[in-house]
């Protein structure tokens, strides 16, 4: 294996190309390029934005209609009909790393059917949790006047689930390998897909700890200010505003476009981020938490590893985290309570509150948590650490 094709959604190569011409940035969301290059290994990257199928294509046109009536009635993404002028191109590869299930969908359409040879890999990126996941799904409405009626919602929302298994199904089975980013996650995945388990791997999330790292140069910033960070679907920005409300004594930064100006009480300042558009680059975001007193993560309950990213990081820097326990927890045998970060087992605001005050009032444990915390990263969860071990995965299983 020598050549090595990633495909993304888009953002990446941008990002790449900055650094590799010098600039200071952040490699954790390019999954293990630059240590691929490294060790010697031609990689190359395709994003969506690369490919230019002809839209006049009745293949197009059917993949397209049936992707979307997929995703309209089970939440299933694939790509499909954007890699339809792309399989002499794909073949030219030795692996293909698809980041992301949409990405790998579209692949494993053209692997199912024999016109495409290289072996595929894929990282669960939230549609396994989010599809397949009949604890999460939403719940039949309670106008229901009749049992009758009743029962058949919820069998019409059991068969629609079963539906999206069956299609999750069709790309584990049509690939090399599922890459889960989480512990829960992971198992959540062996226990859906019994008869896939060997394909089935778990590859702890890492971040850049050369970029993400403790500011021993400056000073605290006072007055100390409390850090929330992210957009994703199982953040609790309701619970995160409401917080924030509760304990006016303190200063809070939200950097995040999911919480409207109207919902940010006085002592809260809406930093609006996005990491796609670089609203703020990644050194002003280093900055921020290097100067915070602590970063909180309210999650709603998940099999997705949700916030794991902007905790590692807050952890690379030195700073305490607070976020909740769940299902989707990335690494709850290694990254421990009270020894690396604390956890809250609810959503309820009193409990944050108490979290939140009690650390906050005792800046020796504080100091104690993050200096645990990067320590941990260091042993655990470094990009050479993602890189060793993806190799592995990828040169075992082919």
């Amino acid at each position: 294996m020598k050549k090595i094709l990633y495909l993304f959604t888009g953002g990446r190569r941008s990002r790449l190309e900055q650094w590799q011409q010098g600039a200071e940035m952040p490699l954790e969301f390019l999954y293990g390029v630059p240590y691929f290059e490294q060790q010697g290994y031609h990689v190359d990257l395709l994003e969506l934005q690369d490919m230019r199928p002809n839209t006049r294509n009745p293949e197009f046109r059917r993949l397209s209609r049936e992707n979307t009536r997929n995703s309209e009635q089970y939440t299933f993404s694939s790509e499909s009909h954007q890699f339809l002028d792309e399989i002499e191109r794909l073949n030219a590869y030795d692996v293909i790393i698809a980041c992301g299930e949409n990405l790998g969908a579209g692949v494993a359409y053209f692997k199912q059917r024999g016109r495409l040879k290289p072996p595929v890999f894929f990282f669960a990126m939230g549609m396994l949790a989010r599809v397949v996941d009949l604890n999460n799904a939403k719940p039949v409405r309670p106008e229901y006047r009749t049992l009758f009626h009743y029962a058949q919602a919820l069998l019409n929302q059991f068969q629609r689930h079963r539906q999206a298994q069956n299609l999750y199904r069709q790309i584990v089975v049509n690939t090399e390998g599922l890459i889960c980013l989480g512990q829960g996650e992971y198992q959540h995945a062996r226990r859906l897909f019994p008869s896939q388990q060997r394909k089935i791997h778990f590859l702890p999330f890492a971040i850049d700890t050369n970029f993400w790292r403790p500011d021993k140069n400056r000073e605290q910033a006072s007055p100390l200010y409390i850090v929330f960070m992210g957009k994703d679907y199982q953040r609790d920005f309701d619970l995160v505003a409401a917080i924030a409300a509760a304990l006016p004594q303190y200063h809070f930064k939200f950097i995040t476009r999911s919480i409207r100006p109207e919902d940010v009480p006085p002592n809260a300042e809406l930093l609006a981020g996005d990491w796609k558009e670089a609203v703020y680059s990644d050194a002003e975001i280093r900055a921020i938490l290097q100067r915070c007193a602590l970063v909180i993560l309210p999650l709603k309950e998940s099999a997705k590893p949700s916030g794991q990213s902007v905790a590692l990081q807050a952890m690379a820097c030195g700073k305490p985290v607070l976020i909740t326990r769940t299902a989707g927890f990335w690494e709850p045998d290694v990254v421990l309570d009270r020894q690396h970060l604390r956890f809250v087992a609810s959503d309820r605001l009193t409990e944050w509150c108490q979290a939140i005050e009690g650390l906050m009032n005792n800046p020796a444990e504080c100091a104690a948590l993050g200096r645990r915390a990067r320590q941990l990263v260091e042993r655990n969860n470094t990009l050479k650490h993602f890189g060793e071990r993806l190799e592995t995965i990828v040169t075992t299983s082919v």
